[in-house]
């Protein structure tokens, strides 16, 4: 700048006329922005950085993403690049307005730009006319999680049971009091991070240099895959002996897993330090019924709406039960077993060895493998047939995908 020329200007004003003043001011102008570009940024704010958590079910028969239609919360736990639990946020379906989703929203002051973490999340079933909220009595933590100090790996879910007196525990995912305040029902679903997918994401850093354009936010974004662990499992005893007058509570139906079923790890896998476990029926009950003769399907799961052939055959009585359980594993050495209460020590009637095994064997027509098909699949049937002796001359197995019947298998004796 020429200082000398504006010193001139401002002891003699009035000389070189009122033009050179203004140019005097002029260039003073420009030099002062001149200056304030070459120290201080433009105006335009920086971009924010933030987190998105994504859920999604498409590990199923469908394979469509359902678990905003099922899911009703979803509790999400954060554990740093160590495994150090350090935050959690849940999100429940009743609270939310109806154009929310379960998306997560997490700003850079609670997940570092720059840092790495683990996701972990376990969602529960639509929780609408349900008792309390994430903390149901149907699952929850083995360990309690504390910020900072507890460890992925004492990220343990379990289903809640409670025993009986006669050493069989009542284990399932069951609701005290549903919407119209009745008896006992099964609670639609539970899901865990799918097995070996846990997410371990570094969050993006902010590349920002002063601008006077607007930068765009930096989004990091994660997709949790979720898989469903529990199962419906209906079972219906027919026998000729049975009729309107007979005890349901003569019999116990149960599911046997001596390795244990009833909680899962931070990968949604079945936790080895399970002790054997028996599951009795949630809902049980002696009630009419029309036997079905299944025949074996020769239709794949392209072929949604098939309907398989059935021979009505006269109404009788069967000693039906519904269970819900956890992950079903084709090693689990499980076992679906009709036992006589009557007597003591509650002596096995009937037994189908290595449950889950031939559940997956006997209905599994998929591309997937056996374990694939059974974590896809969570609806089964079961029926069991009695001859006038109590011997089982047949039983009959099924599933259902969105309400329809699409494999069944009958094995006779």
């Amino acid at each position: 700048m020429n200082f000398r020329f504006t010193k001139n200007l401002i002891q003699n004003p009035l000389k070189g006329g009122l033009s050179q003043l203004l140019l005097g001011l002029f260039v003073l102008c420009l030099s002062a922005c001149s200056m304030i570009n070459e120290d201080l940024p433009e105006c335009a704010p920086p971009p924010k950085s933030y987190t998105q958590v994504n859920f999604v079910y498409d590990y199923n028969m469908l394979d469509k993403d359902l678990f905003y239609d099922h899911a009703g919360s979803v509790h999400l736990y954060i554990f740093d690049e160590n495994g150090i639990y350090i935050d959690d946020e849940e999100k429940h379906k009743e609270f939310m307005s109806p154009k929310e989703d379960f998306t997560m929203f997490f700003p850079d002051t609670r997940l570092i730009p720059g840092n790495i973490y683990n996701f972990v999340a376990v969602a529960q079933g639509n929780t609408i006319g349900y008792d309390g909220s994430d903390e149901y009595n149907w699952f929850k933590l083995v360990n309690p999680m504390i910020k900072g100090v507890s460890r992925i790996e004492d990220y343990i879910l379990r289903l809640d049971r409670d025993s009986n007196n006669d050493g069989f525990a009542e284990v399932g995912i069951i609701n005290y009091k549903d919407q119209y305040g009745q008896t006992q029902q099964m609670i639609d679903t539970l899901w865990t991070t799918k097995p070996d997918e846990v997410q371990q994401v570094k969050i993006a850093q902010v590349n920002y240099k002063p601008s006077a354009i607007q930068l765009p936010d930096t989004i990091t974004e994660v997709t949790i895959p979720m898989m469903r662990i529990t199962n419906s499992i209906k079972v219906n005893v027919i026998g000729g002996r049975f009729n309107a007058d007979t005890n349901p509570d003569d019999y116990h139906v149960v599911i046997h897993f001596p390795k244990g079923n009833g909680t899962v790890d931070f990968c949604g896998d079945l936790s080895q330090a399970t002790q054997e476990l028996y599951y009795q029926s949630l809902i049980k009950g002696m009630a009419p019924y029309t036997p079905k003769r299944y025949v074996s399907s020769s239709s794949s799961y392209s072929s949604y709406g098939y309907q398989p052939s059935t021979r009505d055959e006269e109404q009788t009585y069967a000693l039906r039960s519904l269970f819900g359980v956890s992950r079903l594993m084709v090693n689990d050495e499980s076992s679906l077993q009709l036992r006589d209460a009557t007597k003591e020590g509650y002596p096995i009637i009937y037994e189908i060895p290595n449950f889950s095994a031939t559940l997956a064997a006997l209905l599994n027509e998929s591309e997937y493998g056996n374990q694939e098909f059974l974590d896809r699949e969570y609806d089964f049937e079961v029926e069991i047939g009695l001859d006038e002796s109590g011997q089982v001359n047949y039983y009959a197995v099924s599933i259902g995908v969105v309400d329809w019947q699409v494999r069944v298998n009958l094995i006779g004796f």
